[in-house]
């Protein structure tokens, strides 16, 4: 695999400043890659709207229980166990455990690697998680660090603190702290971090951010303070952005404030289609000039599928974008993206070279809709039913070798609910909650919907037709709970939907 393709799993951590020359996740690659964590941000991976009365009702989903990766091994000539990834569930359906494990050659066993467990309040939101590691010597789990979150009323996230197990005193310790603050539209004004070196947990307040909106709810301008001593909140860097009419953001910028001035640091510029999808996203960084740092460039088909995602990165010496990877994506008759082709540029020959692919298996009998999975499908995978099966083969320039062999297995467990409505007429929404795309997909389909989708103060955010199965952006609406009601000729959907 190409250390392009190697860093693209990496997801990047909590920043405030966009990094404009981080590497983006491609579709399907976390699958083929070992003790990825998947930290559960929210609950649910969809949400069910119905029009009937509320009532108690039980809904039998495919959980998944486990994943084995097999990766080839040259001196026995078969594929041998690598890793195993483990998870359960509570009676809600949310994501409680998630567990990581190595094969041991020697020992034939599987042996701990990382563990995650979490919980959840009555609303579904994640309060608490849990990090352990394997200690190999007591061959136990050890605690490393926690979250503890709480949420207002409108299930904005309102604090975050983490903490670290000091392993002197068998304690807890906290280390630092974010409180958030919202306006009335549910908009997140301003986040104040602290920190502490204390048992006792005294708090210092350290630096703050604060972000603007437009009167559409989009981001314009993000300010970062530095708190001294000697001149509380100095402001230190800024974030500027652009957006078009639709509200997808064209340019932002960073900047630093350095000898009573602004001096810029690096800008990202994006394109987009008719249709909303980004077609172009240019990284640059400022010197005593505007100079190429990262490019990525993509394609879509008529379904707003990405068929293809290129990286270039700035030749310094000719001045000029030099590619570098290339990935070409197809699709089943579902929609699941069951392809992945990966290139790297040649320079020799000045052309792409074939370097390998990625082949997905999908049972066709389920929606992603029926499927309890935490976060592993999220809205970066582009899946419609249950996936069971991946697989990564190298291509030496003639054939296909198989490298890395994953293997999904599944049960069923019944999601009970006290207050779930009849499944007699439903749409399905999902990724719920979601951060680019969400899905609407409905039982009974009678043509064309209206979609309606406001914040709780009842502020519209889209306002658009759509068809059954219709994939719509969220990607530059803020984060938040959001309403949305979709309406046809003879009935009507409400619910909630969340953005992350």
């Amino acid at each position: 695999m190409s250390s392009m393709a190697q860093n693209a799993i990496i997801k990047s951590n909590f920043s405030h400043f966009p990094n404009q020359n981080s590497i983006e996740t491609k579709s399907g690659f976390d699958l083929f890659t070992a003790n990825k964590s998947r930290a559960v941000q929210h609950p649910a991976q969809q949400q069910k709207s119905k029009m009937a009365k509320v009532a108690a009702s039980t809904v039998t989903k495919q959980r998944l229980d486990s994943m084995i990766r097999q990766q080839w091994d040259d001196s026995s000539s078969k594929m041998v166990n690598s890793s195993k990834e483990e998870y359960v569930y509570d009676a809600a359906g949310n994501m409680i455990l998630y567990a990581t494990y190595n094969w041991n050659i020697d020992g034939s066993e599987w042996v701990g690697d990382q563990k995650e467990v979490y919980a959840f309040d009555n609303n579904g939101n994640k309060i608490l998680d849990i990090f352990y590691g394997w200690s190999s010597t007591t061959r136990q789990w050890v605690e490393r660090n926690k979250n503890e979150y709480t949420f207002d009323t409108k299930g904005n996230i309102t604090n975050d603190i983490y903490f670290s197990w000091d392993v002197s005193i068998e304690q807890w310790k906290a280390n630092n702290k974010h409180e958030y603050i919202y306006d009335i539209s549910g908009n997140n004004t301003i986040d104040l971090a602290y920190n502490s070196y204390t048992l006792d947990v005294t708090w210092n307040l350290f630096y703050k951010v604060e972000y603007t909106y437009d009167a559409n709810g989009n981001k314009t301008l993000l300010k970062y303070y530095d708190l001294y001593s000697t001149n509380p909140w100095e402001l230190s860097r800024k974030t500027e952005y652009t957006n078009d009419a639709k509200g997808n953001n064209t340019l932002l910028i960073t900047s630093n404030w350095r000898n009573s001035k602004w001096i810029p640091s690096n800008k990202e510029e994006n394109n987009y289609d008719a249709f909303g999808n980004k077609t172009l996203k240019a990284s640059y960084n400022w010197t005593t000039q505007w100079t190429g740092s990262s490019k990525y460039e993509y394609a879509y088909d008529t379904n707003g599928n990405k068929t293809s995602n290129s990286y270039s990165n700035w030749n310094s010496i000719t001045n000029q974008w030099k590619n570098i990877d290339k990935d070409e994506y197809t699709y089943d008759a579902n929609g699941n993206s069951d392809h992945d082709f990966n290139y790297t540029w040649n320079t020799t020959t000045n052309l792409w070279k074939l370097n390998y692919k990625t082949t997905m298996i999908f049972d066709t009998t389920y929606l992603l809709k029926d499927i309890l999975s935490g976060n592993f499908f999220d809205d970066s995978m582009t899946i419609n039913n249950m996936l069971t099966a991946g697989y990564m083969y190298n291509y030496d320039g003639t054939n296909w070798n198989l490298q890395v062999k994953v293997q999904l297995y599944y049960s069923t467990q019944d999601i009970q609910s006290a207050t779930k409505t009849v499944l007699s007429d439903a749409v399905n929404v999902y990724p719920n909650p979601a951060s680019s795309y969400v899905t609407f997909n409905f039982e009974k389909a009678v043509g064309q919907y209206t979609l309606h989708l406001s914040d709780l103060q009842g502020k519209i955010f889209i306002n658009q037709p759509i068809e059954n199965n219709a994939r719509v952006s969220v990607e530059m609406i803020p984060k938040g709970l959001y309403l949305y009601k979709i309406t046809a000729s003879d009935r009507t959907y409400n619910g909630k939907l969340m953005l992350k």
